[in-house]
């Protein structure tokens, strides 16, 4: 169905789109909004093939798919990063689900999604240009339960940057330059459950890194730089369940690094140079069901009573 107001008109690549599902009188409609002259086709899901006429951009054919497959009331929205500001401020503050595409500019304004206080999902589709999260960008994010920036140039994270997050489950941020943990990095994430710091050069991740995540179950840490694994960064861990730590300079794991993770079912050591692994290393790890250790830099490995996978 498309407006009254205007004739049908192609949908071109660099059309930009709103794209947002919702539910009206019991049937489930999506709805269509063209930026760039603001008429708008509303398709009902019994109907869609009405709509094989117009060529769509990428973000208005994985809008589609999910609301097909999926057929729920998700309100997602994608806008891109060209004037990230504006756009958010157009955007319905009702909204739950938000993704940036295209996003060129280095540094975000301080509260710059502040208005969002419904938001469940922020992502910024790969390769935008994000660079530095600073400690004000995401302030005001207070229902946000997922953040992802994967491969979004992302070289420091400030401290407290992520405070107002109290409701946050999920993190990811893999695939980007972040060399430093400090502190106060993940100060706020009391509801973390999962966290993704995989293939980032870290080389500095304090001892109280991880102090405030004391409901983190799964902790992703391949293709980091550091040379040891320290008992004080997984202390306050109690409830992890998933840990996976690889690092080509990881030379030394100290005895007892996981004995406050009695909880722990599934452990991957990768990439390691190690050259001794002790018995007491293990100490603690009562549930653990899966090791595996890789890369054959292990020259020995005492009996502990489990079984390696090498």
């Amino acid at each position: 169905m498309v407006s009254a107001s205007r004739q049908p008109r192609e949908l071109k690549w660099q059309t930009l789109l709103r794209v947002q599902s919702r539910a009206m009188s019991h049937d489930l409609q999506l709805q269509v909004t063209c930026r760039t002259c603001r008429c708008s086709i509303v398709i009902q899901k019994h109907c869609f093939m009405q709509v094989s006429m117009f060529q769509v951009s990428v973000c208005f054919v994985i809008a589609v798919a999910n609301f097909l497959l999926v057929g729920v009331h998700t309100q997602d929205i994608f806008i891109p990063g060209v004037n990230l500001t504006q756009e958010v401020d157009e955007a319905d503050p009702d909204i739950t689900s938000l993704v940036v595409y295209s996003l060129s500019q280095e540094h975000l304004n301080d509260g710059i999604f502040s208005k969002l206080t419904n938001l469940k999902k922020l992502k910024f589709k790969m390769y935008s240009k994000v660079e530095v999260i600073s400690s004000g960008v995401l302030a005001g994010l207070i229902s946000l339960r997922r953040l992802e920036l994967i491969r979004c140039s992302i070289h420091k994270i400030e401290d407290f940057a992520f405070e107002d997050l109290k409701e946050l489950r999920k993190l990811n941020i893999r695939f980007n330059s972040i060399d430093t943990i400090t502190n106060y990095t993940f100060n706020g994430l009391v509801s973390l459950r999962e966290l993704f710091l995989s293939e980032n050069p870290i080389i500095q991740l304090d001892t109280g890194a991880f102090s405030e995540l004391q409901n983190l179950k799964r902790l992703m840490m391949v293709g980091n730089s550091t040379t040891e694994l320290k008992r004080e960064w997984f202390q306050n861990l109690r409830f992890l369940k998933e840990l996976e730590f690889a690092s080509f300079l990881l030379t030394h794991i100290p005895e007892g690094v996981f004995s406050s993770q009695i909880l722990l079912q599934n452990l991957r050591i990768t990439r390691g140079a190690t050259a001794l692994i002790k018995q007491h290393m293990w100490t603690g790890l009562s549930s653990l069901k899966n090791l595996r250790l890789r890369h054959d830099g292990i020259s020995t490995i005492q009996a502990c009573g489990l079984v390696f996978l090498l």
